[in-house]
Order: C-alpha cells, then structure tokens, then sequence
C-alpha cells in the first residue's frame, strides 16, 4: 500500500512540514488547507494504508502545544476521511502533556482510527517536553491489546498500563516495551504465544518480576534500579532463543535461567547488585547465567561481569569462537 510519512518540525523561523509519498517528497505548506478540498488528496487520505506521524519539537521551548495544535489539526483532518478500517501500520512520535485534555482526546481519536482488523505494525512513542517538571503518562487503549491480527506492538515513553482485562495477541512476533508506567510482564507474555523477538527496558518499581515467554528467539533486556532497596525476579527459560542481550545493575530477590543452548550470540553487562551487600549471590548469579551461555559462539562481555566470571570461562564456553570484552556494550 502507499505509505505517507508526515513530520512537522521546527524551524528557526517557523514550522516546516513535509509528507513523504513512498519516494516522493511534496511540500505540505498549504496541506491543512487543501485536505478536505481537492478530490486527489480526499482519494489519498482515504486509500493510504501506512501512516508515519512524526512531530519532532525544539524540546528547549515551552510553546509545545501551540506545535501540538498544529499537528494535531492535520492528523484529525486526515484520519477523519477514511471510511474503512484497513490501515496496516501506524507509527506516531509525539510529546505528551496532561495540562489540558486535548493531548489524551487526540490520541484517543487516532488511536481508535488506527485500531482495526488489517492491523499489523503499531508504535506510539510518547516524549516529554523539557519545560514541564513533572512528567505524566498517557494509558493506553485496551483495544491495543485485542487487536489479533498485530504482529509488530512498539510502546515508548510516556505511558501506562491500566486494569487489562486480558491480552489477546495471536499474532504478534515482535514486541518493544520500554516505558514509565507499571507492566504486567506475565498477563502480557501469557497472550502472546508467537512472540519471537522481545525488548524490554523496564526498572524495578514498574516490572519487579519478569518471566519472559519461551517461544522467543531473540531478546534484548535492559533494567536500571530506582533505589538500591528495589529487587526484581527474572525467570528466563527459553530453549528456542539464539539472541541474548541483558543489561542488568538490581538486586535480585530470584534468578531462573536455563535451556539456553541454542544461543549463538550473547551480550551480556551483568552485575547483580545485593540488598545486604552479599557478594557471594552476586558471584553465583553471574556463574549461572554463564553455565546457561556453555554452547554460545560469539560472546560480548562487560569488564566487571568478565572479571567475576573468569574463573569458569575456559571450563564452560565449549563452543566459543570469539570473546570481547569492553567497558561498556
């Protein structure tokens, strides 16, 4: 299908707009005007099935939402037009406020625009303008989470999750969650049974326990502690994954990982802290988390996880063919 790519953005003497029509780029200067006019673009807003919003503001001003305003007249215009529900894939990368409602109106609106049964490929990525202290976050719709012909879900940002009745997604192979708002890691995972390929970037208070789903193939998990007194359960047991990538500086109340022996690539910035200061559960953990590495062919250590992990590297990597080792990954 045709794909349209919209950014707004700003300009040392004003905003500048553009759209993006496969590998044509037409001006949109006078785009709000003329969309509810000429028959051509009446067709191409009704017809398009690949949206791509981006609003890209200078984040040292205050004056967002007079932007916002802009953007949103457009996007509203546009997505009023269409009479059928066939949009495939929808990406938005916007700021988020909750001084006023219209932020949560837009977003509901385009997002309900979004949702239907041609779905494929959805990632709303909300950011913070510098100017407000206090960040808020926008809840996401549930439909999001039923829409069963999904195969690609991206949620960044500012966001939350709220009272999930249920996840029902048949489809989805590729999932990235990194965002503010708390996580039902296992209500998420449980209805999703062809995930593959998993990002996750979460901190302690918003996702204390992870068990990550086992059809996976690659995954890639990034997690930063709030206090030192937060600890997190991660489970992992994923006998189809070839991909590891896992950052991970908390204390940890539990540590499950095994069937991993069909990993080829690893990265791994492991360094577990304690609650009690115990360095010997640090040693055990990052021991285990090796032994479950023993068939990995590449392998990407941080300094200070090779340093604990050293002593059992030359008794259980069988099958390394190449070893680095870095400050930082």
């Amino acid at each position: 299908g045709l794909e349209a790519k919209v950014r707004l953005f700003r300009r040392k003497y004003g905003l500048a707009r553009r759209l993006w029509l496969g590998s044509r780029k037409l001006n949109l200067t006078r785009a709000i005007d003329v969309q509810h006019g000429k028959d051509w673009w009446r067709h191409l807003w009704q017809h398009l099935q690949h949206f791509d919003l981006v609003l890209e503001e200078d984040l040292d001003q205050c004056d967002d939402d007079e932007y916002f305003t802009r953007f949103a007249a457009f996007v509203s215009g546009v997505l009023a037009q269409r009479r059928v529900r066939d949009i495939r894939k929808f990406h938005l990368f916007c700021s988020y406020s909750d001084k006023t409602s219209f932020h949560e109106r837009s977003l509901n609106n385009w997002l309900l625009a979004a949702i239907g049964p041609q779905l494929q490929d959805l990632d709303l990525s909300l950011y913070m303008n510098s100017c407000i202290s206090m960040y808020s976050c926008y809840t996401v719709p549930r439909g999001i989470f039923s829409c069963r012909s999904l195969a690609s879900l991206t949620l960044d940002g500012l966001l939350r999750l709220e009272n999930l009745p249920s996840v029902d997604l048949p489809a989805l192979k590729t999932l990235t969650l990194s965002i503010k708002g708390t996580v039902p890691m296992d209500m998420i995972f449980s209805g999703c049974p062809v995930l593959e390929d998993l990002f996750l970037e979460f901190n302690v208070r918003n996702a204390p326990k992870i068990i990550v789903s086992n059809s996976l193939k690659r995954l890639s998990v990034s997690c930063g502690s709030i206090t030192l007194f937060d600890e997190v359960e991660v489970e992992i047991d994923a006998p189809a994954l070839e991909y590891l990538s896992f950052k991970c500086y908390v204390s940890l109340s539990r540590f499950t990982i095994k069937n991993l022996h069909n990993v080829v690539e690893a990265h791994i910035d492991f360094c577990p802290s304690s609650v009690q200061g115990d360095k010997d559960n640090r040693v055990v953990y990052i021991h285990r988390l090796l032994n479950a590495l023993c068939r990995a062919k590449l392998l990407f250590l941080d300094s200070i996880t090779m340093e604990v992990g050293y002593s059992i590297l030359t008794n259980i990597l069988v099958d390394l063919q190449l070893l680095i080792v870095g400050s930082f990954l």
